[in-house]
């Protein structure tokens, strides 16, 4: 398919399960590390760091790139078992532990209520899943508001997002108010 030999891919990797481990890292290693990164400074909502850091994963997901990862790991993960247990601790277990920290600084915060996101880390990824999923099987026939499913799941874990500040508007000296 890609038009190359059989055996040219294995001059950059020892084998199939050396090429999938990189392609893992290269797909998902910059999320994650940004993920692990992150510290809720005084004032800094949890909401606001999800949504920055997953909109960037929920966009590759709707690119495609993401999608054919996730395929491939499904199909081939019976057959390297390895790979499965890689993507666990490189990508599932590092994400959810950077998940649990925040979900406890937005304890702290006051931002959550409950211990329900430092329990079930996994389900913070619901929107990427639901948009892989969606785009790979029915896009075709509804295509998905991803930005919107991401915003609605939110709304829903952390509450409606925090009003803007606008600057006070002042009326002029001499200018009536009109109630409707």
């Amino acid at each position: 398919r890609a038009g190359v030999a059989k055996g040219t891919i294995y001059l950059n990797f020892k084998d199939k399960q050396a090429l999938f481990e990189e392609l893992i890292r290269s797909t998902l290693g910059a999320h994650i590390a940004r993920l692990e990164a992150v510290r809720l400074e005084s004032g800094q909502r949890m909401r606001d760091t999800v949504e920055a850091i997953f909109l960037p994963m929920i966009e590759a997901a709707r690119a495609g790139r993401l999608g054919e990862l996730m395929r491939l790991m499904i199909a081939e993960s019976g057959r390297f078992p390895h790979l499965a247990e890689f993507y666990y601790r490189e990508v599932l277990a590092r994400a959810m532990s950077a998940i649990r920290r925040l979900a406890r600084e937005a304890i702290r915060e006051g931002e959550l209520a409950g211990e329900q996101l430092v329990r079930f880390p996994q389900i913070i990824g619901a929107p990427v899943v639901v948009t892989l999923l969606w785009t790979t099987l029915f896009d075709k026939f509804a295509p998905l508001d991803s930005r919107g499913l991401l915003q609605a799941y939110l709304d829903l874990v952390f509450g409606p997002p925090a009003p803007k500040e606008h600057p006070k508007r002042t009326r002029r000296p001499g200018s009536r108010r009109i109630e409707s």
